[in-house]
C-alpha cells in the first residue's frame, strides 16, 4: 500500500506542475494590482490599463488551457475551464483592487479581462489547429500530440 500511495503522490505532483505557469501569471497580476498606481512608462493610462488586462488575462487563459489539457481534460472542456478560471480570477482581482488604496474595482476591467481571455483562447486554438498557419502552429500541434 505504501508504494501505491507514493506513486499516486508523484503522479499528482507531476500533473500539478502544468499549473505552475498559470499560478505565476496569477501572482504577477496580483503583484501589479497591489500597486497604488498603474505603471504607464509615459503612455496613456487608459491604453496601458486596457492592453494590460487583455494581455494578462489572455496569457492566463492560455496557461490554464494547456494545464487542463495536459492533465487529461478534453480540449473543449479545457477551453471552457480556462475561460472560466481566467474570468473568475479577474473577478477576484477586481475585488482585491477595491481594497488597494488608489485603486478601485471596475466592471469595464472585468469585461476586458473576459474579452482578453476569450480572444487569446480563440486565436491560440485556431493557430494550433492549423499547422500550416505558422511555425508556432506546427510546434503547438506537435507538442499536444506528444502529451
Amino acid at each position: 500500500m505504501g508504494e501505491y500511495s507514493s506513486f499516486m503522490s508523484i503522479a499528482a505532483d507531476h500533473k500539478l506542475r502544468w499549473f505552475l505557469p498559470a499560478l505565476t501569471v496569477m501572482a504577477s497580476i496580483f503583484a501589479l494590482s497591489s500597486q497604488h498606481r498603474v505603471p504607464t512608462a509615459g503612455f496613456n493610462i487608459h491604453l496601458v490599463a486596457i492592453s494590460g488586462h487583455l494581455v494578462a488575462y489572455g496569457v492566463l487563459a492560455i496557461a490554464l488551457l494547456v494545464a487542463f489539457e495536459q492533465t487529461g481534460t478534453g480540449s473543449r472542456q479545457a477551453a471552457l475551464l480556462a475561460f472560466g478560471g481566467a474570468a473568475v480570477y479577474g473577478l477576484t482581482d477586481e475585488l482585491h483592487q477595491y481594497f488597494v488604496p488608489g485603486r478601485h474595482a471596475d466592471l469595464v476591467d472585468l469585461i476586458t479581462n473576459a474579452i482578453g481571455a476569450a480572444v487569446f483562447l480563440w486565436v491560440f486554438t485556431r493557430v494550433r489547429a492549423n499547422p500550416r498557419f505558422s511555425v508556432l502552429g506546427r510546434m503547438l500541434s506537435q507538442s499536444s500530440r506528444r502529451a
